[in-house]
């Protein structure tokens, strides 16, 4: 494992709760402030340079992860994203990427007594998957409830004229369940880019407006912010509305290339993370402060551990800690944040 500066701020939170009331989690503030994969991946394995800037405020988090277990599911291959639950807050969602069924997969979490065990298999009723390649948890059509979104949003060879986002309510579930098989019903949400096809492997949903972000990965320019603004109707096709660069290959602070690969937003709005294959940033979000105001601020680099092909990063549902896992050898770390 690289060893890097880190830049995090916690609190104690109930997220939930925040969800319901979002002008409250508003208030809480941080004050500092494939194809192309296997070969990039290579490049971009290395320690950040220290011509970087890194803030003068930022804490230091804890360096070493903490390993919560093994996946030894034979049907979880190629994980791609996870995020930990709301409702169910010990259960970790996960899912596949291109290759699998339109499925969404429960792991128990680090208080089971069977840490990272494969327990839960809803496949996604009427739904054609093509590469879904990240997960996200936030609000939807029904007030105070939460929703799962799955973005099929991969695109290697940069050809689809529209990509989707499927969206379900959160099951709720225990980590004592011995094992769960359902089929779910699923809005689909046609999303169109204003410009052209992109590749892209995060996906992002405010918990504060509602409002899905996508950030294109490529290894050849850099990476793209993209939004659609709620509510999301699954009738109609959605123009992506362009929030330009992010300044991977540009900013000194960030990776060379734009090869970003996983994210997530916690549950207050008010922190929010990207990781690439090497490397993992984190970026405070103040009150009122749009997102892509947000990622146009300095971030701050925190720890993450060499993973095969690690694509996936999510924060715990307390948003005191976050979660990484790879694809080929599925192993949940987690990396805590200093208070």
């Amino acid at each position: 494992m690289h060893s890097r500066q880190s830049c995090i701020r916690t609190r104690t939170r109930r997220p939930l709760a925040n969800f319901l009331r979002p002008l409250l989690a508003a208030a809480l503030l941080f004050g500092c402030g494939s194809d192309e994969d296997t070969a990039n991946a290579a490049d971009n394995n290395k320690s950040p340079e220290t011509s970087r800037t890194i803030p003068n405020n930022c804490p230091a988090s804890t360096a070493e992860p903490r390993k919560i277990g093994k996946v030894d599911s034979v049907e979880l291959q190629e994980l791609s994203g996870v995020v930990a639950g709301w409702s169910s807050p010990d259960v970790l969602w996960t899912h596949n990427d291109s290759g699998d069924s339109a499925s969404l997969y429960g792991l128990a979490g680090e208080n089971s007594d069977s840490p990272a065990r494969h327990f839960a298999t809803f496949s996604l009723r009427n739904i054609e998957a093509r590469d879904i390649e990240d997960i996200a948890i936030g609000p939807g059509p029904i007030p105070g409830k939460p929703y799962l979104y799955l973005g099929d949003i991969g695109d290697n060879s940069q050809k689809r004229s529209r990509i989707r986002i499927y969206r379900l309510p959160e099951p709720t579930l225990t980590t004592r369940t011995t094992k769960t098989i359902r089929t779910v019903a699923t809005d689909s949400l046609i999303l169109v880019y204003p410009d052209r096809p992109h590749n892209a492997e995060t996906l992002l949903v405010d918990p504060l407006t509602g409002d899905i972000f996508i950030v294109t990965k490529s290894s050849t320019e850099d990476a793209f912010l993209f939004r659609a603004p709620a509510p999301h109707d699954p009738n109609i096709p959605i123009t992506l509305e362009a929030l330009g660069p992010l300044g991977f290959g540009s900013r000194p602070e960030l990776d060379n290339t734009g090869l970003v690969t996983g994210g997530d937003i916690n549950s207050n709005g008010d922190a929010i993370l990207l990781r690439t294959y090497s490397n993992a940033y984190f970026w405070p979000r103040s009150l009122g402060v749009d997102l892509a105001t947000a990622l146009n601020t300095t971030p701050c680099t925190v720890p993450l551990r060499f993973e095969p092909q690690g694509e996936a990063i999510g924060f715990t549902t307390e948003g005191n800690a976050y979660y990484t896992l790879s694809e080929q050898v599925a192993i949940v770390w987690r990396f805590d944040l200093e208070k």
